[in-house]
């Protein structure tokens, strides 16, 4: 596989120096696309069999929280485009298997990938900790992009918000034609976020805490044949009507004629 060697928390970048007469072309496309990079790799079973259906969440904390999630393919292999340069804390987990895996400290530099192999394995995850992203005082707020395995937008997706440990309305999320969406302002505390859309895998993270606006990204892979996508996924997004008028009354008047 090149440079890259079986480890349970191997991390290097991959690529080389670009020929000088595309560093001109890098670097106008960096200064129009923004600073961004990719993180990459393979998951593992201790046996070293591929382990599919693994979720992978990236986790940035700081005044710009950010999370980026997808899960592993049929090869165990995973990738997270359009990162912003940084480090990252990167979750492993789920797939039918108790393990879980956390590598803090990943650093995303652009215009090189990141390459982080593991091995999931250890006994089943302890009881879920709460993440928190900082983000300041503000009320938490969220933008989601949802996207395929290919980066092309997915619209009619969703995004969930369920409150964890504490009382709040939970909020549901839908994607536009470009695959974006944004919701809030929320109740202050820790939610859990899933995310998907017919067709494809649902993914799960948290609990998650963080203050202004938490920027989300999904990249989901299609779910296997036969699979059935959740329920909540075919369900329409909510209409609300006006009130009907009573039998025999004009709308918008009440017994007597008073104008309501």
């Amino acid at each position: 596989m090149g440079h890259r060697k079986t480890g349970r928390h191997l991390f290097h970048r991959r690529g080389g120096r670009p020929a000088a007469g595309w560093l001109p072309l890098v670097a106008a496309a960096v200064a129009l696309a923004g600073p961004t990079g990719r993180l990459e790799g393979e998951v593992r079973a201790p046996d070293t069999r591929p382990v599919p259906g693994a979720t992978v969440a990236a986790f940035r904390a700081g005044p710009h929280p950010a999370v980026a999630l997808t899960a592993t393919d049929g090869t165990g292999a995973f990738r997270l485009d359009r990162l912003p340069a940084g480090r990252y804390d990167v979750e492993v987990g789920g797939s039918g298997r108790g393990a879980r895996v956390r590598v803090e400290g990943v650093e995303v530099a652009p215009p090189f990938r990141s390459v982080l192999d593991l091995t999931l394995e250890g006994p089943p995850a302890e009881t879920e900790r709460v993440r928190r992203l900082g983000g300041g005082d503000e009320a938490p707020r969220i933008t989601v992009r949802l996207t395929d395995e290919d980066g092309r937008p997915l619209p009619r997706g969703w995004l969930r918000l369920s409150p964890h440990a504490h009382r709040a309305d939970p909020l549901l999320v839908r994607t536009d034609e470009r695959g974006e969406g944004a919701g809030g302002p929320l109740a202050p505390g820790p939610y859990r976020i899933a995310a998907g859309r017919a067709g494809y895998l649902t993914l799960e993270v948290g609990p998650l805490e963080w203050g202004g606006t938490l920027a989300v990204h999904v990249r989901l892979l299609p779910a296997p044949a036969g699979r059935r996508p959740p329920l909540d996924t075919l369900v329409p997004p909510p209409r609300f009507l006006p009130p009907r008028a009573p039998e025999g009354e004009p709308p918008g008047e009440g017994p007597g004629g008073t104008a309501k």
